[in-house]
């Protein structure tokens, strides 16, 4: 078990996220949540979505976009469970404020595509543990997209918890 406090101070309030990166092995494919779901959802997009514990694969928690950009995010996680098909792999409990996605590209893919097509998936899975991601489209169309302020990440210190273990 590892318990890690993770504290973000951002110094410009046009960042897409604030939070941590990893990348988890491929074979992990397997996604188990209690957050805000089952679809896709936002700090500003939260209609439609309720709590509760939902299962899908990284394949697919993407939205397919005209243009590729920031997508998957599911608010307010409380459990992660990256999983194999025989059951084996990380869990992670969340206290405070977290959001996470979880996909075969990085930021830096999603953003210098122009279309779908252009993107090829990493041989790893990208994990994003967010404690602030900016509202929808997340700028990733252009600067200045009218995204309102309370929307942005915020210049403040985010924290969060995460208790990260093994499954089986």
């Amino acid at each position: 078990v590892v318990d890690v406090e993770a504290r973000f101070m951002p110094k410009s309030g046009n960042l897409r996220r604030a939070g941590l990166v990893c990348a988890i092995d491929s074979a992990l494919n397997r996604v188990d949540y209690y957050a805000l779901g089952p679809w896709e959802n936002t700090c500003d997009r939260r209609d439609g979505v309720l709590a509760g514990r939902y299962s899908t694969t990284v394949a697919d928690m993407p939205e397919r976009y005209i243009k590729p950009q920031s997508t998957g995010g599911r608010e307010a996680l409380r459990e992660l469970v990256l999983s194999d098909g025989k059951g084996f792999g990380v869990k992670i409990e969340t206290e405070g404020q977290v959001g996470f996605s979880a996909l075969r590209y990085t930021d830096a893919d999603l953003m210098n595509a122009q279309h779908a097509w252009e993107l090829t998936e990493r041989p790893y899975t990208v994990l994003h543990l967010d404690a602030w991601t900016r509202g929808i489209g997340n700028a990733s169309c252009g600067q200045d997209v009218g995204t309102l302020p309370k929307y942005c990440v915020p210049e403040r210190t985010l924290t969060y918890k995460l208790r990260i273990s093994a499954v089986k």
